[in-house]
């Protein structure tokens, strides 16, 4: 189920929403799909999400608005010098 669909379920019986992302992404704020590539160009990666866009539906959701969001996002980042890779962790 997509983030988009989720937000138009109805949450009332609910006392908070809790949501974990573990994904790639780079220093720029984008979250790669499991089909994505480590291109930072977005127009080339149609798997690609930004933080912004994927909080959107959970900000609109009017069956959550005043009840405790907790959102966990953990990207591993992947810088590429050369033929060396480097490995940063956000």
């Amino acid at each position: 189920m997509s983030f988009d669909a989720a937000a138009k379920d109805n949450y009332s019986d609910c006392d908070c929403l809790a949501i974990a992302v573990l994904t790639h992404g780079d220093a720029g704020g984008m979250l790669y799909g499991i089909d994505g590539s480590h291109s930072t160009d977005t127009a080339a990666n149609s798997d690609s999400i930004s933080v912004d866009r994927l909080l959107e539906p959970i900000k609109s959701c009017r069956s959550l608005f005043g009840k405790p969001k907790l959102v966990f996002i953990q990207v591993s980042v992947l810088f590429l010098y050369g033929m060396c890779f480097v490995f940063w962790r956000a």
